[in-house]
């Protein structure tokens, strides 16, 4: 019922004959100039520069909305359209670029954490039992990544590129693995 009541307010109001009319009339110069700017804004949102691509993106946005303007006009209906799409589609930018951060700093985190326990642990006791997966093809020596960090590692038994492995034993500066056996744990 409320969702009725939503469409009666905007077929009543013309949003939807300004909705329908703001993307028929859009000449290809003007979606360019739109487009283009929206482009320059997300790139200020990643990289910073010093609101240089940002204020050019505004820019261009409003040249491009104010050449739809002038060559087929404007109602107050489709500006608001227009100013909603495109905080809709800045806010999504912004919001991928956060949940990008927030796993970059994660796993920068985890990096910090095991160059601290190296750090203070040469002997890389504090791997073993940790699980990874083979980078390399392991046969006697190969490579293994555990939490995004790589380690050169020994095994008895060839293990194939991407299989799971368990470190098991530390001496000196060897790491040994074997692989995962998921049916034992």
């Amino acid at each position: 019922m409320q969702s009725l009541y939503f469409y009666n307010l905007i077929v009543s109001s013309g949003l939807g004959r300004d909705l329908i009319d703001l993307f028929r009339y859009f000449s290809l110069s003007a979606m360019m100039l739109i487009l283009i700017g929206l482009t320059l804004m997300i790139i200020e949102m990643y990289r910073y520069s010093k609101r240089f691509f940002g204020c050019l993106g505004a820019m261009l946005v409003f040249s491009g909305m104010l050449l739809r303007s002038l060559m087929y006009g404007f109602s107050p209906g489709m500006l608001l359209i227009m100013l909603v799409i495109i905080a809709v589609l800045l806010l999504s930018a912004h919001l991928i670029k956060l949940n990008v951060q927030k796993k970059e700093w994660l796993y920068q985190s985890i990096r910090i954490a095991v160059n601290e326990a190296q750090a203070q642990d040469d002997t890389y006791e504090f791997l073993i039992d940790c699980a990874g997966t083979a980078i390399t093809d392991i046969d006697e020596v190969g490579k293994v990544s555990i939490n995004d960090i790589t380690f050169s590692v020994h095994a008895d038994n060839f293990i194939a590129l991407g299989e799971k492995v368990r470190i098991t034993a530390v001496e000196g500066g060897k790491i040994f693995v074997v692989k995962e056996n998921l049916e034992n744990r």
